[in-house]
């Protein structure tokens, strides 16, 4: 939430930590533009997760804002489809896929580049990870 992640960001700068350490994660649940726009202005990674079928509009928009806000190089994206039971009640057609298979061709078909996108999900990972 808004509120928690502010909170957060006094903490940290009150210790003089490093924020490209950290890593705001589920910060996709919060469509708080100007808390993730301060959030991403002090350096902190933003891992958009939970990408879900029901919520691909609201990720591709909060997308498209960081990228237009020159951000794309702090998003993480993933699905953190941490849900056993519901996977396994679906059988083959599981979702755990559709992060690449329906989701990013969603954004691509809504004026997100590929290359950026590509970007997001292989650089940004090892850039992060110091890989």
């Amino acid at each position: 939430e808004a509120k928690m992640a502010e909170e957060a960001i006094d903490i940290l700068e009150r210790e003089s930590f490093n924020f490209s350490k950290f890593l705001w994660a589920h910060a996709g649940n919060e469509g708080n533009l100007k808390v993730i726009e301060k959030a991403f202005s002090k350096g902190m990674w933003l891992g958009f997760d939970q990408i879900q079928s029901e919520k691909y509009f609201e990720y591709c928009s909060l997308i498209k804002e960081a990228i237009k806000r020159g951000y794309k190089d702090r998003i993480l994206l993933s699905q953190d489809y941490d849900f056993y039971q519901q996977i396994t009640e679906c059988g083959e057609n599981h979702p755990c896929a559709s992060i690449f298979t329906d989701f990013i061709p969603h954004c691509i078909e809504n004026g997100i580049n590929k290359d950026v996108l590509i970007n997001i999900l292989t650089n940004n990972p090892a850039n992060f990870y110091d890989i």
